[in-house]
């Protein structure tokens, strides 16, 4: 299985990309990998390391936002506005645990330490980094941790949520923005 690394696309790539594909498919399908490659993350396929390129002429041709990225695909648009809305911003777990997490994707080094934070808070940013980085990590007594502090419907709404933002922030990043806003 292919297990697509945004971060390691090189210019070459990006070449390929421009010469076959129009701008509104560069960005179906970056949504569509944006996806799959959270589930992977999740399935236990291993982080190959942050890389670094440069993408400003990508962004200035596409767009500077990314909402005004997805826009050259109205559905692509629609779809995400959906999912941010009704997972990413909402949902039944406490979106300031959804906020943790997601700093967390986004190597904030006010969230790297686990010490100072809450059992559930805990519990949830060790999940985060099983989704993203090691499946191998949700073991036993992680998920023990986890049904003691989170409902089935709070770790689905979490879980959900961690994966669609995984995604998200690689694709940002392929096209040049900063992991969040």
């Amino acid at each position: 299985m292919l297990v697509w690394d945004p971060e390691g696309a090189d210019d070459r790539v990006w070449s390929l990309l421009r010469e076959n594909l129009t701008d509104p498919e560069i960005i179906e399908l970056g949504s569509f990998i944006a996806v799959t490659y959270g589930q992977q993350r999740a399935a236990g396929r291993p982080r190959r390391g942050p890389r670094s390129h440069r993408r400003g002429a990508l962004v200035r041709r596409l767009g500077s936002t990314a909402d005004e990225i997805r826009s050259l695909v109205p559905d692509a648009l629609a779809s995400w506005r959906e999912i941010r809305e009704n997972v990413l911003e909402r949902g039944v777990v406490d979106q300031r645990i959804k906020e943790l997490c997601y700093r967390y994707l986004a190597n904030d080094p006010e969230v790297t330490d686990l010490t100072p934070f809450s059992d559930p808070e805990r519990a949830a940013l060790e999940w985060t980094d099983a989704i993203a980085y090691d499946s191998e990590r949700a073991g036993d007594d992680l998920w023990a941790r986890l049904h003691r502090s989170f409902s089935e419907a709070e770790l689905v709404d979490l879980g959900c949520a961690i994966g669609f933002e995984l995604g998200q922030q690689h694709w940002r990043r392929t096209v040049g923005l900063p992991a969040r806003d």
